[in-house]
């Protein structure tokens, strides 16, 4: 998937491009503040940086605010009244919130906890002086442990993908209003049919496309297909599409974030995606888990089946 595509994706689909935005400006925020050394005008640079990204990732009232309980909001306003370039470690909370690794988290702790159960049979056939061919029970366990923290290295929950391809509600989407009962959702009318059928398409990169996206983000032709944060770039906020909300998001923003809690919850509501994009993005760090982790367990259950047994006295 290329970085544009991504874009497109998180402009029209999820409304949700703040996000990418977000992180991709701290990624070149954190590069900068490592150069920073004593030199003023790279720190006065920073400053102005930080005081741009909390007018448009921090106010509720910017179209590009991220959906962060107050807490978080109100812990960086603090911040920032301390410091014109505070440390990027300062953004910690908001990348995880971002993100949402609680299930992530979860997934690579099962998996090293599979890892280590799978080491029973070798610790036992060392003390006991059992066949050296026991250790092998393990690599069942070292397979899925490993391939379940890779995947988790990459925010994919290898659990929730077996059983469909789903992905769990953002705390944003838990928070979203019910639809009244009384709203009826019938076959939309011949107008509008008609309005669809010649409604410019985004996944072309026209001209329409390059004013609605960053024009910062190249496009495929002019770039490699890589991961969402892959290729060079240089972060501009005058470059940003005046991205407007989706309808969901238009309500009063204090009351909306108040209401969020501070990440997914591990074992919350589930839903399936339907984006192509993201489930072909999802099977290649499938594959691409199962690969390695096989390549792990077998490596590993090497060297476990030629430990010696413990010595007696």
């Amino acid at each position: 998937m290329a970085l544009k595509d991504f874009e497109e994706f998180l402009l029209f689909t999820e409304f949700s491009a703040e996000n990418l935005y977000f992180l991709m400006w701290l990624k070149e925020y954190t590069n900068k503040y490592r150069d920073l050394g004593s030199s003023k005008t790279a720190a006065g640079d920073l400053a102005v940086q930080f005081s741009r990204a909390l007018a448009t990732f921090f106010d509720p009232s910017s179209n590009l605010a991220l959906n962060l309980p107050a807490d978080i909001t109100s812990s960086i306003i603090a911040i920032s009244k301390e410091s014109s370039h505070p440390p990027p470690a300062v953004f910690d909370q908001v990348v995880l919130q971002v993100k949402g690794t609680n299930r992530s988290w979860f997934s690579a702790w099962l998996g090293i906890s599979l890892v280590v159960l799978g080491l029973v049979p070798t610790i036992a056939s060392i003390i006991t002086g059992a066949s050296r061919w026991i250790r092998l029970a393990g690599f069942l366990l070292f397979w899925c442990g490993s391939a379940a923290t890779i995947a988790a290295t990459h925010g994919l929950c290898l659990i929730l993908y077996s059983f469909g391809d789903g992905r769990q509600l953002h705390p944003y989407e838990l928070a979203a209003p019910r639809l009244p009962t009384n709203i009826l959702l019938g076959d939309p009318s011949e107008d509008e049919e008609r309005k669809i059928a010649i409604s410019p398409s985004f996944s072309d990169h026209d001209s329409m496309s390059g004013l609605l996206t960053a024009s910062f983000i190249a496009p495929p032709a002019y770039t490699e297909v890589a991961s969402p944060m892959g290729g060079a770039f240089k972060f501009d906020f005058d470059a940003l599409p005046p991205t407007p909300k989706s309808a969901g998001s238009q309500t009063d923003p204090n009351s909306s974030r108040d209401s969020l809690i501070s990440s997914s919850p591990t074992f919350g509501s589930i839903t399936r995606v339907l984006s192509p994009l993201i489930r072909r993005s999802h099977w290649d760090v499938a594959i691409k888990s199962l690969i390695l982790g096989l390549l792990f367990a077998i490596v590993f259950s090497a060297v476990c089946v030629v430990l010696p047994f413990r010595r007696s006295h």
